[in-house]
């Protein structure tokens, strides 16, 4: 979680659209989140949540699907922004090897809970290991 985390928070792309460009790493991570946590938004805050989903069983008994979600909550007016992130952040993270395993983008989630006047886009990327 940790390589995907700083994958993220270190792209140029990603930090400017997020209205970050110029903020100090502390900054930056508290807006870039390696939990699921949205309660507190308010006025034109943005956040990009990274997180584990529960591990996910295959017919296989020895292999387990593991699975990152990502959720990018921006103010309802600027919902545009919310998908231009996610598209980037599929560009970082499919295909990409931590750990030896490759990480591949499993879909997107749509419109997510969030707080009131705000909207979230999530998208799911995921490996198989073995038990």
């Amino acid at each position: 979680m940790q390589q995907i985390h700083f994958r993220i928070t270190g792209d140029t792309e990603i930090v400017e659209m997020m209205g970050l460009k110029g903020a100090e790493m502390s900054e930056i991570a508290s807006k870039i989140t390696k939990r699921n946590e949205w309660i507190d938004l308010t006025g034109n805050d943005m956040r990009i949540n990274i997180f584990f989903v529960p591990s996910r069983l295959t017919s296989n008994v020895i292999v387990i699907n593991e699975t990152v979600q990502v959720e990018v909550h921006v103010p309802a007016t600027k919902e545009h922004i919310a998908y231009r992130i996610t598209g980037r952040i599929k560009k970082l993270l499919h295909g990409y090897q931590v750990g030896g395993r490759k990480y591949y983008f499993q879909g997107q989630l749509g419109d997510l809970g969030t707080m009131p006047g705000f909207v979230c886009v999530g998208s799911r990327y995921g490996y198989y290991a073995t038990i």
